[in-house]
């Protein structure tokens, strides 16, 4: 949102320096470098905190013989910064309570499944823990928010890999070696387990195309397709928009940490600039 309003005034910052640096013989550099510094202030004043910063930035390099207009633009840069990381943390504010919405509304649709050795969260819609004999694929969500898939063939096909494809389109997992673990064939069907960074491209897949037919296919030695059912289409989908929801819900409160220290620096410069400029004893 920010960031189109600052696309906007771009030319303007543009157009201001271009227009100094062609005209000639008429003003001074000190004028020149005065004039963008007004420009700056009217653009802080207009809320366009980032054009403004740019403007002030180019006053070092394009008059840096400029001393008392670059004292200047030094003092103001600081105020500047501080509205623009203000701006920046009500926006991060705004996209954390949103996300914080999103997650508790679809975490609802997931049941905590406990286990001795990790407890896992699995989906409403397909929520059966014992899948060996369940064919197709089953999404499950560990406690810090990452994603998994068992994959359950039709049948011993020495299973190695699946694919789901709809509608021309297709995602692959890589293909996970039989250690009797992750991939169990005791039973009457092949299981493997893959893993978030096994499953990311299968489960998204799956996620955006959850109102269409979806096909997976079970690689081996031999291969088979079979359709994914709606509650599986439907788990599927909803573990891998919580685990993205859990991974934007963390990017946004690291970046509100960011801006946080980056706010308390800047008010720093700004108490410090206030003391160097204020003469002792006053």
């Amino acid at each position: 949102m920010f960031s189109v309003a600052t696309n906007r005034f771009i030319p303007v910052l543009l157009s201001s320096v271009s227009m100094l640096l062609a005209s000639c013989g008429g003003s001074s550099v000190s004028e020149k470098a005065g004039q963008l510094y007004e420009d700056a202030v009217q653009l802080n004043n207009g809320r366009h905190y980032q054009a403004a910063l740019d403007l002030l930035d180019s006053i070092d390099s394009v008059y840096p013989e400029a001393i008392e207009v670059r004292r200047q633009a030094m003092a103001l840069r600081p105020i500047v910064l501080e509205q623009l990381t203000n701006r920046q943390l009500e926006v991060a504010d705004s996209l954390s309570a949103v996300c914080a919405f999103r997650l508790d509304s679809m975490s609802k649709s997931l049941r905590l499944v406990p286990n001795p050795v990790e407890s896992y969260y699995v989906p409403q819609s397909d929520g059966a823990t014992d899948v060996s004999g369940a064919v197709g694929l089953h999404a499950r969500l560990s406690p810090d928010g990452r994603p998994y898939i068992i994959a359950t063939s039709p049948g011993h096909l020495r299973t190695t890999s699946v694919s789901v494809s709809s509608g021309g389109a297709s995602a692959s997992t890589p293909s996970v070696t039989h250690d009797g673990e992750r991939s169990d064939r005791s039973g009457a069907n092949d299981v493997i387990t893959f893993i978030e960074g096994e499953c990311i491209e299968i489960g998204d897949f799956v996620a955006e195309h959850k109102t269409e037919p979806v096909a997976v296919t079970f690689s081996g030695d031999r291969t088979a397709t079979v359709q994914l059912s709606e509650s599986q289409k439907k788990g599927i989908a909803s573990v891998f928009e919580l685990a993205s929801l859990i991974r934007q819900s963390k990017k946004n409160e690291l970046e509100k940490q960011r801006l946080e220290r980056m706010l308390q620096a800047v008010r720093s410069q700004i108490a410090r600039t206030v003391r160097d400029t204020v003469p002792s004893g006053s």
